[in-house]
């Protein structure tokens, strides 16, 4: 093997090496089972969450419901990402991100703890 090729090989490898790292720190975590509760409840009872792909609150407040995001109305305002969640947006007149909207309409703004989206929301 000459010289280039060992070089390339090297790069390969390391790169193989990074790829493996990322996928198995991309793996779901787990979810706490008080968490999915919260989450289903919300949902059951309608709460949504306004939020932006951009915003770091946002994806910080998603991260930690996990898979059981997928229990909550989750509005993207992101015209770029999504034209129609951004007119709704638009048209719930935000002041920033996240937002939490509630049944009744009271709001929640900023990363909210679980406990209180929980109380807020009659979980």
């Amino acid at each position: 093997m000459n010289f280039v090729n060992l070089i390339y090989m090297k790069k390969l490898i390391s790169l193989l090496i990074v790829c493996a790292f990322v996928f198995v720190g991309c793996g779901s975590p787990e979810v706490d089972p008080r968490t999915e509760e919260i989450a289903k409840c919300l949902g059951e009872k309608g709460a949504k969450m306004y939020g932006a792909v951009w915003c770091g609150h946002c994806n910080a407040q998603k991260k930690g419901f996990g898979e059981a995001l997928e229990y909550i109305e989750y509005i993207e305002c992101d015209p770029q990402t999504d034209k129609e969640g951004a007119i709704k947006c638009v048209e719930a007149d935000l002041e920033g991100f996240p937002t939490w909207e509630f049944a009744n309409g009271d709001r929640l703004l900023g990363r909210q703890n679980m406990e209180v989206l929980a109380e807020k929301a009659g979980c």
